[in-house]
């Protein structure tokens, strides 16, 4: 009778155990499956930053006459890094949703900001207001030169 009792206390003991390594196993799990997640949305987010920022700062845009109510891909270039006064004035009269479904961001926020590099003064501000708070942003600057002075492109995309 004893040796049972020994045995099913063993056995109880062995149980328990396997229980408390199971649920460690699915929580540890569970965690990185939510990070894996959050890594792959991050890294589309910031590679469509990256392309959007490069298409503005390198493109005259798609047709190369773009008007706000009339384009396939925006740009604000006149040339490489050369915004042209015109068209950045045609991208802050642009639809939000135009934008979105033009540069397929239809999901996510984004805002575009230039300003000149000596003295951080905005030139123009497109798209949405980032107040910096959000579950998962992306961001990419280029360098431009506008009129006679070198300026930045920022292009934030979040949700």
């Amino acid at each position: 009778m004893k040796q049972g009792q020994v045995i099913i206390t063993d056995i109880l003991i062995a149980v328990g155990l396997s229980v408390v390594v199971l649920a460690f196993l699915l929580v540890t799990l569970n965690y990185y499956n939510q990070k894996l997640a959050y890594d792959i949305e991050f890294t589309d987010m910031h590679n469509k930053a990256l392309y959007i920022a490069d298409f503005l700062a390198f493109s005259p845009g798609v047709p190369s006459n773009w008007s706000p109510t009339s384009f396939i891909l925006p740009g604000v270039a006149a040339e490489d890094r050369r915004v042209s006064y015109p068209k950045l004035l045609n991208f802050s009269q642009t639809d939000k949703m135009q934008v979105k479904d033009a540069f397929k961001i239809r999901q996510y926020n984004y805002s575009l900001i230039m300003y000149y590099q000596h003295n951080n003064t905005p030139i123009v501000g497109a798209g949405e207001t980032w107040a910096g708070q959000s579950n998962i942003s992306a961001a990419s600057r280029r360098i431009v030169i506008y009129g006679n002075e070198t300026a930045y492109i920022d292009f934030i995309i979040w949700r």
